[in-house]
């Protein structure tokens, strides 16, 4: 009986690869789709560069909160200034230029005053205009409410948001260093009455000027984090290989299924089971075959997209992934959910032809719900639907082990999934085939 079972599935195999059609639109097409939109999302690693934030600062303070927005977002100053900032804040000195390591995110100049500055917002030569008023150091230390005055461009997009945030986060340390200087004088007279009062003056001095200084380095390390974060690279191939060779894979699957029904049009199937084979030897050796046809398809496919990646974009990034048992288990549990789902429609049809016509479009269906041609994670309705795709599972399971680097316990969701949607779909194949009058009579 099994070498029965192989000798169908072998012709079934046979006949998909030598069928130049099949190679075209099961191999060619979704190899060249994925090429053509990798190509034109940039072909390999696409990273998004934002431009630097030109900051014009007019500083009217005489303090030190004034002065240090200079030293953050300054870097060509004068050695004076360099040097002050350096010793009051902890940014810049002789070392480093001045840098102090906001300048990935703003390009930041002195401007001799507002109207010169306003001026250059509105010709575009800078984004944005940071206007820090008279006695604005000391009404941060009385407490009283001090103001900024921030002009910018709208048009200029991200960098503007990139400098108001930057900008932010240098108002709110500087709230901190205020707080803390209006507690830190109490609390030293409390707890420290027992040393001489200029002794208590100057440690009230060093702890201010450390609560300062550290909220400037604070500033920097908040800032970057928030705005640089953790690259993410985005390759086109890691999203639209799996998903076209999903897609067309699909309908490779739905084309063996309706082989059944040509067998049976063509009394194939019937003579078939007149010799020793019966129906479900014939039924496991036609389902055995679509689903090998299968495994080589995404196999080839697979093998393709590295070496387009690697040799025609010259990237060397994990297409598919870096967990070699994830991937293969991944392609065994969706070959074999399209199969059970290519078994189901082919069930449903009365012919081959009406079965090729509605196949064509469910699937097409599935795969825009599942997420095949564009992501919809932020579709409402479409979101929830998806989940009910195999499309969703297996292009979910890809992306997790491509662009997040996962592994196989990361997508042993999808995998196990994938395998319950194969039980139901085959399971439900084949209760309809034995209630088909023309599949029992045969």
């Amino acid at each position: 009986m099994l070498r029965r079972i192989l000798e169908i599935s072998r012709v079934d195999i046979y006949n998909t690869f030598t069928d130049r059609a099949a190679i075209m639109i099961n191999i060619a097409v979704p190899l060249a789709i994925s090429i053509i939109i990798g190509a034109a999302l940039g072909g390999g690693s696409s990273d998004i560069s934002i431009q630097d934030a030109s900051v014009g600062i007019v500083n009217q303070d005489d303090g030190n909160f004034g002065a240090m927005y200079t030293c953050l977002m300054v870097q060509d100053l004068d050695p004076a200034i360099r040097d002050t900032c350096a010793t009051g804040f902890g940014v810049g000195g002789e070392d480093d230029a001045g840098d102090s390591g906001l300048s990935e995110f703003i390009d930041g100049e002195i401007v001799s005053n507002i109207i010169r500055g306003r001026q250059m917002v509105d010709e575009g030569e800078l984004d944005v205009l940071l206007i820090i008023p008279r006695d604005y150091s000391d009404a941060i230390f009385t407490g009283e409410q001090a103001e900024l005055e921030v002009y910018y461009n709208p048009g200029s997009g991200v960098p503007v948001d990139v400098a108001r945030t930057i900008i932010q986060g240098i108002a709110d340390r500087m709230n901190t260093s205020a707080l803390a200087g209006a507690v830190i004088p109490e609390y030293v007279s409390d707890n420290f009455d027992d040393i001489p009062a200029e002794q208590q003056f100057n440690l009230i001095g060093r702890i201010q000027q450390e609560t300062f200084t550290r909220n400037a380095q604070e500033v920097i390390a908040l800032e970057r984090k928030d705005i640089e974060g953790e690259a993410e690279e985005f390759v086109a191939l890691q999203y639209f290989a799996p998903s076209m060779a999903i897609f067309f894979m699909t309908f490779g699957m739905a084309a063996g299924a309706i082989s059944i029904l040509e067998d049976m049009r063509d009394w194939t199937m019937q003579r078939i089971i007149t010799t020793p084979t019966t129906r479900p030897a014939y039924m496991a050796g036609k389902t055995g075959g679509t689903y090998i046809s299968g495994l080589f398809q995404m196999g080839i496919l697979i093998a393709a997209t590295l070496l387009v990646n690697r040799f025609i974009f010259n990237d060397d990034v994990a297409v598919w992934g870096s967990d070699i048992a994830a991937i293969v288990l991944l392609v065994l549990s969706v070959v074999a959910a399209a199969t059970g789902l290519g078994m189901v429609i082919a069930s449903l049809g009365r012919n081959s032809q009406q079965v090729q016509s509605v196949s064509t479009i469910l699937l097409i269906t599935l795969a825009t719900v599942g997420g095949t041609f564009i992501p919809v994670d932020d579709v409402a309705v479409i979101n929830q639907l998806r989940k009910l795709t195999l499309n969703h599972w297996a292009i979910d399971g890809f992306t997790e082990l491509s662009m997040r680097n996962g592994s196989l316990p990361d997508v042993i969701d999808n995998i196990a999934i994938l395998f319950v949607m194969a039980a139901i779909t085959l399971g439900v194949a084949i209760y309809l085939f034995n209630q088909r009058e023309d599949f029992k009579g045969a």
